[in-house]
């Protein structure tokens, strides 16, 4: 496994690229209810209003069609919503220049912006997102569970394909939770949330030598077909709250792709998130 395009040298003609939380582990809820969240709620000193804030948080993290979407622009989602209610963001377009210019949504990128412009609302950010990371890796592998399904997907990817994860948890959680359930033993090519957008992930992968049409996204919300229709590449969906049944049905599908007509596909593909409050 690498985690370096450059160094990567793909095997095989195709390559299969997995999300993670929500797709190949059971994790987004126990992370936006007891990490993310939390850390936003005390970072921007909302323990007065916990709960209403973390159900505002939920429903853009987790029930919306802004499911999956990277920490910081979720942040900037519900500071909009919450600002001139219980919050006065007055610096709020200083971190939407910052989303709006900046090549990555890293934690890396934000401290460059820090030593350009050591403002307050970048500060905190960068505090919200260590506070996540610091929540994630006190949770527990066993509260992360893989979903039912995925090994057999993964010993069958592997036999014809190359293995990818293009996810924009943070690198450290990814290499815990994946090393912890054997994962990583499938792995060819890893990215997180430090690599870079999922988009970018997928296109760096085309440009390894894939034709796009032999590149595959499995992911869970539309952030994922949004970046496999960006690049052109193929997409399968695990829906929330049907992950099994999903699962269940991905097989057929990776055979279709690898060798069937990739008209038989968009019927999945095209299929919306299923996401309700």
């Amino acid at each position: 496994m690498t985690e370096n395009f450059e160094e990567f040298r793909r095997k095989h003609d195709y390559v299969v690229c997995f999300d993670s939380d929500g797709t190949v582990l059971d994790a987004m809820s126990v992370k936006h209810n007891h990490c993310h969240g939390p850390a936003f709620i005390e970072v921007w000193g909302l323990t007065d209003h916990a709960d209403e804030v973390q159900a505002l948080w939920n429903r853009i993290n987790l029930y919306e069609s802004t499911r999956g979407i990277n920490r910081f622009l979720a942040l900037d989602l519900i500071l909009r919503q919450l600002d001139g209610i219980l919050l006065q963001e007055r610096e709020l377009p200083i971190l939407e220049a910052w989303l709006r210019d900046s090549p990555a949504h890293t934690d890396a990128e934000l401290e460059k912006a820090i030593a350009r412009c050591p403002c307050e609302i970048l500060k905190k950010a960068r505090q919200f997102s260590k506070r996540v990371n610091e929540r994630i890796s006190a949770l527990s592998p066993k509260d992360k569970p893989v979903f039912k399904g995925v090994f057999e997907a993964f010993r069958k990817v592997r036999r014809e394909a190359d293995l990818a994860v293009v996810s924009s948890s943070n690198r450290s959680a990814i290499m815990e939770e994946w090393g912890y359930y054997g994962l990583l033993d499938y792995v060819d090519m890893m990215t997180s949330l430090e690599t870079g957008s999922k988009s970018e992930c997928l296109r760096k992968l085309v440009g390894c030598g894939y034709d796009p049409a032999n590149v595959l996204m499995v992911g869970d919300a539309l952030q994922d077909r949004d970046a496999a229709a960006a690049n052109g590449t193929g997409y399968y969906q695990i829906v929330p709250r049907h992950e099994e049944e999903s699962w269940a049905a991905f097989p057929a599908f990776l055979d279709r792709f690898l060798h069937g007509d990739p008209a038989e596909e968009e019927e999945q593909e095209e299929a919306p998130v299923a996401l309700s409050v």
